[in-house]
């Protein structure tokens, strides 16, 4: 399995945790996908998603780095963003490639693998 860092991938033996959640009472409801860039990483990848799970050509917005915290937690967000509720979790691999694409293998299979830019691509 591989990690990125920054603009390069490294190896791991050990799965990477990912987390989905619903956020709502803040802006439209959306879902929120935070994956461990390395493993035991304090700061989580984020792309914010209009549905779960991802479906093809699906439009994502790449949001800043969110606390690892999320990683456990449900319930409301700092400042009146609304709240948060855990729809997903398990563990993953991950690659960065070439043009700021993080690809995603999900080890739940019926996930499968994805290709995570500004759009979604089931990966081949």
């Amino acid at each position: 399995m591989t990690t990125a860092k920054t603009d390069e991938s490294l190896p791991t033996s050990q799965p990477l945790r990912y987390v989905v959640l619903h956020h709502t009472g803040f802006e439209q409801p959306h879902f929120d996908l935070m994956l461990e860039a390395e493993l035991g990483s304090e700061r989580l990848l984020t792309w914010r998603t209009p549905a779960w799970p991802l479906r093809e050509g699906m439009r994502l917005i790449r949001l800043g780095p969110h606390r690892r915290g999320y990683l456990d937690y449900q319930g409301p967000v700092s400042r009146g963003r609304g709240e948060v509720r855990r729809v997903a979790q398990g563990t993953c691999a991950l690659s960065w490639h070439a043009g700021g694409v993080y690809r995603v293998k999900f080890n739940e299979a019926e996930l499968g693998t994805w290709d995570l830019a500004d759009l979604a691509r089931r990966a081949h």
